[in-house]
């Protein structure tokens, strides 16, 4: 059953359609909300927003086969407000491990190199500062693609664009990240 059809019976008030739709799109929002935030429970929370902003929504959704994207952008711009807040100083990290890429995490007890958890989250950093420098275009199709782990046509039908600017998009994000990755080891 598509999207559509869902969105329709979900208006209609079948409890399982809406269901339906969070279990088709709850990964790739997931993944989606965690590649725009490093701080993973921030990122839950606002997949869980979106949701709850799409039901409240859902009436007011005008094309119902493109639920996915819609989905998306409401999550794109909880991550927009969350970083501007941020800019702000209205959100600090009171615990800097906060901020460390998933999966790395820092104790006193760890028996990981300081050295080599350092270095990569320093990695991690950086890329993720270089993509934060992207145009708005180019980082949602690099994080969509490399984040949600999908096919160019996947990521087209998301975005409501052709494969071929997927593939364009993509093309022209990697070239931007590899000059700014570069420029920016070479000023270190």
């Amino acid at each position: 059953m598509g999207d559509a059809e869902l969105v329709a019976r979900a208006l209609a008030g079948e409890p399982t359609a809406f269901e339906s739709l969070i279990r088709r799109w709850s990964p790739r929002l997931l993944a989606y909300a965690r590649a725009g935030i490093a701080n993973r429970a921030i990122a839950d929370e606002i997949a869980q927003e979106s949701l709850l902003r799409a039901v409240r929504n859902l009436p007011s959704l005008q094309q119902p086969d493109r639920f996915g994207p819609w989905l998306l952008s409401i999550a794109h711009r909880l991550i927009l407000d969350w970083r501007k807040a941020k800019a702000r100083g209205e959100i600090s990290a009171a615990n800097p491990a906060e901020t460390l890429a998933p999966g790395t995490e820092c104790s006193a007890s760890d028996d990981r190199d300081p050295g080599w958890i350092c270095a990569r989250h320093e990695e991690h950093q950086m890329l993720r500062d270089a993509i934060d420098t992207l145009p708005e275009a180019l980082r949602q199709v690099l994080l969509i693609y490399y984040y949600d782990d999908v096919t160019y046509d996947e990521v087209a039908t998301m975005l409501g664009v052709s494969r071929a600017t997927v593939n364009a998009r993509l093309g022209k994000a990697r070239t931007l990240l590899k000059a700014r990755l570069a420029k920016t080891r070479s000023d270190r």
